[in-house]
């Protein structure tokens, strides 16, 4: 039996999600209301959600993916920004279906990009 920090009920462990994080291994909510948080979430921001399920937004988490897998596995090494030097960039894609050819950039000449892609 396991005690639910949002419900305030107690219920078997079999009705919590597991969570290796957590000294008993299992998510401090029960299942019952983790779904009803993450409905909720999913309401208050649908823009962010309605596009996860889009083809093309597959092909961009897929290119995301692959340039953190080759990062962490020192095939490809972060640049400084191509336009002001910094050092904290994020890969830029100009076309997601090369997703090895990026740009490096700081948040905010990334975020000027998109804007100027937008206009």
């Amino acid at each position: 039996m396991k005690y639910c920090s949002r419900c305030k009920q107690t219920k078997p462990a079999d009705e919590f999600f597991k969570c290796k994080a957590r000294p008993d291994g299992l998510n401090g909510i029960c299942k019952e209301c983790d779904k009803e948080k993450e409905r909720i979430r999913r309401q208050s921001h649908p823009e962010r959600y309605a596009a996860m399920h889009l083809k093309r937004d597959r092909v961009k988490l897929a290119a995301r993916t692959l340039v953190r897998s080759k990062i962490s596995q020192g095939e490809l090494k972060r640049e400084p920004c191509e336009r002001c030097g910094s050092t904290n960039v994020h890969a830029h894609h100009d076309d997601y279906s090369k997703p090895l050819q990026v740009r490096w950039l700081c948040p905010t000449h990334h975020a000027e990009v998109h804007r100027e892609a937008r206009q």
